[in-house]
């Protein structure tokens, strides 16, 4: 039945093509096995010579493997093994379900294992001692190489016979903790893809919102942190009032370098608030105001105007600033609730990434970054080289577009940018930042300054972080020369 639904779609051709494939040119590669020769390590040592196998697939292999040498019931030899079956079943239609987007393999289950380890695993000492930071780096290990942790350390043939002393820490084989293990991965699963597609999920319709940001913020592999939450939480509130503090802090973070607190999460160590939460020993609500912290901490040891003017300090400028896009994005559809129109002239998908096929690109410097136009040249002949290059990349110069015909405007002056009546191509023709651009007559510096300040204060109100008066934004922007 799987096969023939596809086929119907399939013109004759592809099926001729298809058939003569099937009939003519498959090949089957048949093995003898002995049976002093076990059947489950062969599996892995012929698929690790050819295309490597992921951690997720080896693992679900290994799990069989050790099942069919734990004695069982009377009658239910194989129930555990379809149990295990049935997880990774599960655990495949998740992780492959968005055929646009699908999720890897091996990053849920070194997300999944983060959670798994702490609940079920390990017991961290309640003080803070030589045995609990212990604890900690054995479990930052475990993490850091999960495929080692779980196929040579948790689930390995030389733990089925062997009895477990007083320092071993690692629960025993049994049928019930394989059989657990799996349930667990396929609870996980599923919880884990809904979190990537919030859209597919039954969350409010607030809880939607702020995960569609934070998976755009983020990328579509949900945080260990995000998971945590939603395994342990029920209440839609709570779990909002985490979600914005978790947005903002993450967009905090992007603003700065390693000069950033928050930063330390994007290496391996796990924050100790992630330890306490997932453990039991701190709340929602003292989650929340941990995070709240941080940025607070962040905020006075380095004013924010000084964060935002590093971007200033790169050849990129804020063109280079790793949440630029998402950023642009977010004022796009403040103008778009603003507009009172339900029509969305920017999908996130072709934004959020450059279509070179096409010469599609999704930013455009207003003032070009090649300007030749004498438009151009005469406008801004006064500033030097380095002065034109902060202003090409100022924030208030960047623009997201909607349509790819416009990036074809890229260089020809101003005027021309914004459209006519018949082409139909332009900046009155684009996306709303398009359309507010396009209510400007002229573009200089005084317009790069006044849209860069105008972008700052929308980023002061949507996540309530603190710049200053017009003098510090445009000391953010790197445009204190202009008078």
């Amino acid at each position: 039945m799987r096969f023939r639904v596809p086929l119907k779609e399939l013109k004759n051709s592809e099926i001729e093509r298809l058939f003569t494939k099937v009939t003519q040119q498959m090949v089957f590669n048949a093995y003898e096995i002995s049976s002093e020769i076990d059947v489950f390590v062969t599996f892995e040592t012929m698929n690790n010579r050819g295309k490597l196998l992921s951690t997720l697939e080896l693992l679900k292999n290994r799990l069989i493997y050790l099942s069919s040498k734990l004695p069982a019931p009377k009658g239910r030899e194989q129930t555990l093994r379809q149990n295990i079956n049935d997880a990774w079943k599960s655990a495949y239609h998740y992780l492959g379900k968005n055929d646009q987007r699908p999720l890897n393999d091996d990053a849920f289950l070194k997300t999944h294992l983060s959670h798994y380890y702490l609940t079920h695993l390990t017991k961290f000492p309640e003080h803070e001692d030589k045995n609990r930071e212990k604890a900690k780096q054995r479990y930052e290990i475990a993490i850091e190489c999960f495929g080692r942790f779980l196929l040579n350390d948790l689930f390995t043939p030389k733990r089925l016979n062997r009895k477990l002393g007083k320092k071993d820490e690692l629960p025993p084989l049994s049928r019930e903790f394989l059989h657990d293990f799996a349930q667990d991965l396929k609870a996980s699963v599923e919880l884990y893809y809904k979190l990537s597609s919030p859209a597919d999920s039954n969350y409010t319709g607030a809880e939607k919102i702020w995960l569609e940001r934070i998976t755009r913020l983020l990328g579509y592999s949900p945080s260990n942190l995000l998971l945590a939450v939603y395994r342990q939480e029920p209440k839609s509130e709570n779990r909002l009032a985490f979600l914005e503090n978790f947005e903002r802090l993450n967009f905090l973070s992007s603003l700065g370098n390693t000069r950033t607190p928050y930063a330390y999460t994007r290496r391996l160590l796990i924050p100790d608030y992630f330890l306490a939460y997932t453990t039991g020993r701190m709340r929602m609500d003292g989650l929340i105001c941990q995070l709240e912290d941080i940025s607070t901490k962040l905020l006075k040891e380095t004013p924010l105007v000084e964060l935002l003017h590093d971007w200033v300090k790169g050849s990129g400028g804020y063109y280079g600033w790793r949440a630029i896009k998402y950023f642009l994005f977010e004022y796009e559809s403040a103008l778009l609730a603003k507009s009172k129109s339900a029509r969305e002239k920017i999908e996130w998908k072709e934004f959020s990434q450059e279509i070179f096929e096409v010469d599609y690109e999704t930013i455009e410097h207003i003032y070009p970054q090649r300007p030749r136009d004498k438009y151009w040249t005469h406008r801004f002949s006064k500033f030097t080289v380095k002065q034109k290059r902060v202003l090409r990349n100022s924030l208030g110069n960047l623009l997201p577009l909607a349509r790819p015909r416009n990036s074809s405007l890229g260089n020809k002056p101003f005027p021309e940018k914004l459209g006519d009546d018949i082409s139909k191509v332009g900046y009155r023709y684009g996306s709303y930042s398009e359309n507010e651009v396009a209510l400007q007559q002229e573009w200089g510096a005084k317009e790069i300054l006044e849209r860069g300040i105008r972008l700052l204060d929308f980023l002061e109100k949507r996540w309530k972080l603190p710049i200053g008066d017009r003098t510090q934004k445009a000391k953010a922007l790197g445009l204190e020369f202009l008078k």
